[in-house]
């Protein structure tokens, strides 16, 4: 079958397609998308090609769309790492055709830190983690497109009123409780694994896990949605619905989950090397206050190991103004942006077992990349 040149026909056949499928009766207008499969280790040449082919169509997008992160840093004036000056071009040719179209070069995997989600707002976002961030947190309504649904959403500016964008279907059908006191960033992944592992896609209703910050929150739902694919979880004194969903939940708890299971959960997604020759901080990206916090906790330490933390153009450049990237680049901290942990500059280092706060970081680094990742808390890990 003769594949058609993109087209803003295309991207409409593209919704149609998944209106059909996904047996919603219509379609609902989008504030925002954010499109995925950007990375050209993942896409490779025949997903260049055809981003190339949708910018050289002369579609634009309608709405405001950012971008996930790629596979190495792009806007860097010089290659640091010494890596593939071709991969690199190759990265850099995908950027150039998204913002052809009109999408923004932010190149995270947190669309969050970069403009204003209102509760309540339809938006058609690819990346996991984010989606169930915009659910959860700020109670925004999206499903988990693909890419290409993404990017289509973009173009055309609405996306299929199905899943996520009805409200019966936020309602929780499950009621877990955890009785395992405080727990730390890491634990706070490997409970969001469980949770993920435990209930699949179904929407869950969370309590007792107290009140916890951003970089907790984000670590459940990125490990959550990382086990399966959960768009949505409410948790008890944290997210957007959550009075609303508790009133509707189970009164029961059908699940509990104590602090050996979610220890057991952490020793089988790590490798747990006594010994990690690297720290990868930032899977998802880590925001302004994240970064805030490490440079004040490590203020005027030297690192033992090469760290590496990860984060978006945006939050970097104001890092900088702010003197936290100055202090944590004194510290023997890189600063990376336009990539992630998925980046290609580990192999080229030759780094094999790298310590990391993120449940979803050690899933990935273990099972796509071949390395032996530890999960520990962020302060353990740049203090081991």
């Amino acid at each position: 079958m003769k594949v058609p040149k993109p087209s803003y026909e295309t991207m409409e056949k593209i919704i149609e397609v998944l209106r059909y499928g996904s047996g919603a009766k219509g379609c609902v207008p989008i504030k925002s998308a954010h499109v995925s499969g950007v990375s050209y280790a993942n896409i490779k040449e025949a997903g260049m090609e055809f981003l190339e082919d949708v910018a050289k169509s002369g579609v634009k997008v309608k709405v405001a769309t950012t971008t996930n992160p790629g596979c190495a840093e792009i806007g860097a004036r010089s290659n640091r790492y010494g890596l593939d000056k071709e991969l690199i071009e190759n990265q850099r040719r995908i950027v150039r055709a998204l913002e052809k179209i009109g999408a923004e070069a932010t190149l995270t995997c947190t669309p969050y830190e970069c403009r204003r989600v209102g509760f309540g707002e339809h938006v058609a976002w690819a990346e996991s983690s984010a989606v169930a961030y915009a659910n959860s947190v700020l109670g925004a309504r999206s499903n988990r497109e693909s890419g290409i649904s993404a990017l289509a959403s973009a173009v055309t500016g609405k996306t299929p009123l199905y899943g996520m964008h009805v409200a019966k279907n936020r309602v929780p059908k499950a009621r877990v409780e955890v009785e395992a006191g405080e727990l730390d960033e890491a634990r706070m992944g490997a409970l969001g694994y469980l949770l993920g592992a435990k209930l699949g896609s179904e929407v869950a209703f969370l309590s007792g896990v107290g009140r916890c910050d951003k970089t907790k929150i984000k670590c459940l739902l990125a490990a959550a949605s990382t086990a399966a694919p959960v768009s949505l979880v409410h948790v008890e004194g944290v997210t957007a619905e959550e009075e609303w969903a508790g009133k509707l939940a189970p009164r029961r708890a059908e699940h509990t989950i104590g602090m050996e299971e979610i220890e057991e959960q952490r020793e089988k997604l790590s490798f747990d090397s006594a010994d990690p020759d690297c720290a990868l901080i930032g899977c998802p990206h880590l925001s302004l206050e994240e970064l805030a916090r490490l440079a004040e906790e490590n203020s005027g330490r030297k690192f033992g190991k090469p760290a590496f933390l990860f984060t978006s153009r945006r939050v970097a450049e104001l890092a900088r103004r702010k003197g936290y990237a100055g202090k944590l680049e004194r510290s023997g901290a890189s600063i990376l942006v336009d990539t992630c942990v998925m980046w290609s500059g580990l192999g080229r280092l030759g780094l094999e077992r790298p310590a990391t706060n993120s449940a979803k970081a050690c899933f990935y680094l273990r099972n796509a990349m071949g390395l032996k990742p530890k999960l520990c808390s962020a302060r353990d890990c740049l203090g081991a």
